[in-house]
């Protein structure tokens, strides 16, 4: 049977935010979807331009999320300074690596603008959450899971940038601007938030860190298997199964629609499967999915399915942590930092295996990661 946690209430404002603050939420999240999303698609043509290995072009999704690690734990720490400065900083730092990636002359400096983004992504991704989640109280679910859509929508527009503008990275570099700046005034009108409160209740994972390192490993394989698959479809769909590089790129936007529906059909299903059945049992059927990406004509089907049903993992697997420390404790910052380790770490090490065994090894090295989550997730439910 699965250990049971009592449940902490998040902090909450005197009021739901205004509409414009809900619309910049909303803008945000899109843009982080579109940040995450272009990476994969873009890679090819980024190592037509500059040259260098799949090894090399790997660490420019390290890069990001290392900057993202940084991002999360920076506005973790920055409890006492007001949301809509913190929002206002993560956009700044969007802004100005959209700047360096429009006119960036080599790949350390393209490394350097990745950087900059996923610093503006970590603290985004962060305070958005835990914003709106306390904002609306018992309707914060409901108002993540449309903003979930809205990353959806974001990370589906992606690639779809990348393909109608053949990786122009002065077009993509602008369009994050836009975005970032167009957001700024929206967001200037949010209010903060009190500070959270001590859990309540037995069993909370307040000392309890083998627990929370569980997550948090939880966590990394998850994110390091989803921006995994996005990130190297476009790569195996062309140097394996032999499609063109537009047709890769829409198999990639097919991944992020997939994506979207699965977030949206999570909330219903949450009703009626607990987060230590359902996490499990997607990762599964991620993992089955994943496997028939070895049959080159499934390949493209393989990662739409896979896409669908990763999706659920990480708000239901969230969901299952806050039952146990406070929505916006160090604690979450801590497990959410800690799953942007998994691209820093898994990016590099797929490409590794595409220049040593070929790229016909990134479907299984995909599958065997997904796999590693189910095994963990599995051996969260046993009692402690």
């Amino acid at each position: 049977m699965a250990e049971t946690f009592a449940p902490s209430r998040a902090p909450s404002l005197a009021g739901p935010p205004s509409l414009r603050v809900a619309i910049g939420g909303g803008a945000a999240f899109f843009l982080i979807g579109l940040l995450v999303a272009v990476y994969g698609p873009l890679i090819p043509v980024l190592r037509a331009s500059f040259g260098g290995s799949a090894t090399a072009a790997g660490l420019l999704v390290s890069a990001h999320f290392a900057g993202s690690v940084l991002g999360v734990l920076a506005a973790g720490a920055a409890g006492r300074s007001t949301s809509r400065t913190r929002f206002l900083v993560a956009l700044a730092f969007v802004a100005a690596g959209a700047v360096v990636l429009a006119a960036a002359p080599s790949w350390p400096v393209l490394l350097g603008g990745a950087f900059l983004l996923g610093l503006g992504f970590g603290g985004l991704d962060l305070d958005l959450n835990v914003y709106f989640a306390s904002a609306y109280g018992e309707r914060g679910a409901v108002v993540l899971n449309l903003l979930s859509a809205a990353f959806g929508v974001g990370a589906v527009a992606g690639p779809l940038l990348v393909a109608a503008t053949d990786g122009n990275r002065l077009v993509i570099g602008l369009t994050y601007l836009v975005i970032a700046l167009g957001t700024m005034p929206l967001l200037a009108g949010a209010r903060s938030l009190p500070p959270a409160g001590p859990a309540r209740g037995r069993g909370t994972v307040v000392g309890r860190p083998l627990i929370v390192a569980a997550f948090l490993v939880l966590f990394l394989l998850y994110v390091g298997a989803e921006t995994g698959v996005a990130s190297w479809a476009a790569t195996y769909l062309i140097e394996v199964v032999g499609t063109g590089a537009d047709t890769a790129a829409g198999a990639t936007a097919a991944f992020w629609v997939a994506f979207t529906v699965g977030r949206l059909l999570a909330a219903p299903l949450s009703l009626r499967l607990p987060p230590a059945r359902l996490v499990p049992l997607t990762l599964l059927l991620a993992a089955v999915s994943m496997a028939l990406a070895w049959w080159p004509p499934a390949a493209g089907y393989s990662f739409v399915l896979t896409g669908l049903f990763l999706a659920p993992v990480f708000p239901t697997a969230l969901s299952w942590f806050v039952q146990a420390t406070p929505a916006a404790g160090p604690s979450t910052a801590l497990v959410i930092a800690g799953a942007s380790f998994g691209p820093i770490l898994i990016s590099p090490l797929i490409g590794l295996t595409h220049d040593r065994l070929g790229p016909a090894a990134i479907a299984p090295a995909l599958a065997a990661v997904i796999i590693l989550d189910l095994g963990l997730a599995v051996a969260l439910r046993r009692p402690r």
